[in-house]
């Protein structure tokens, strides 16, 4: 999926509705975020830089099997600005392997599983974020994978 942006800002849009919005920092996509998660339970927004790359971010405590954990994770997936792969996501704790669980999202109105492999603290997601928005880059400090 290729998401078009002709302006220099940062753009942040909800994948289960057609809002969207413009960014000046990373607060205003933290008031995002938390908005439209009051609204939307498990929903990814994603985060289109000013060149279409883009982070699919989400928050999620709910199992596929219905279990609910104490705290929210959060889910980070790279696109490339032509939408084409690889995608990435961090891993932040690599003794997690893809059958230790799974966590439901809802991105586009579909509920969508991540492996627990690919989520991160919320603290975790947040600094990525902010160093993606300063550089335009993937930090090199965590592990990521294709997905």
């Amino acid at each position: 999926m290729t998401i078009e942006t002709s302006t220099k800002v940062w753009a942040f849009h909800n994948s289960n509705s057609d809002e969207k919005a413009e960014l000046d920092n990373i607060d205003d996509l933290w008031d995002h975020l938390d908005n439209f998660r009051k609204r939307y339970s498990n929903s990814v927004g994603i985060l289109i830089a000013p060149d279409g790359q883009h982070l699919n971010l989400g928050r999620s405590n709910v199992m596929n099997d219905y279990t609910v954990l104490p705290q929210e994770l959060g889910y980070v997936e790279h696109c490339p600005a032509d939408g084409n792969p690889p995608y990435l996501a961090p891993v932040e704790d690599p003794s997690i392997s893809i059958g230790d669980g799974i966590l439901v999202f809802r991105y586009a109105d579909e509920l969508s599983e991540i492996p627990r492999r690919y989520c991160v603290k919320l603290s975790k997601m947040k600094e990525i974020v902010r160093h993606f928005m300063a550089t335009n880059r993937l930090p090199d400090w965590i592990m990521w994978e294709q997905i």
